[in-house]
């Protein structure tokens, strides 16, 4: 599935450490519902809703989004 945004977004905090966080859609819950049930099958692909300021902190949020 492609969207502009994830179903999570990522948040860096104060400290620099990033957490995640739901992302505001009505559609997510219902893609999720189909995909749990076996009726389809998708990755997705999009935006995490933040900008990294460097190499590790692309590293980091791709960590974490893989997690």
């Amino acid at each position: 599935m492609m969207s502009f945004r994830l179903p999570v977004v990522v948040i860096r905090k104060k400290d620099g450490s990033f957490k995640l966080d739901d992302s505001k859609s009505l559609l997510y819950p219902t893609i999720f519902k189909l995909k749990s049930k076996g009726f389809i099958n998708f990755q997705w692909i999009g935006w995490p809703g933040i900008i990294p300021k460097n190499e590790d902190e692309k590293a980091r949020i791709r960590l974490l989004l893989a997690s």
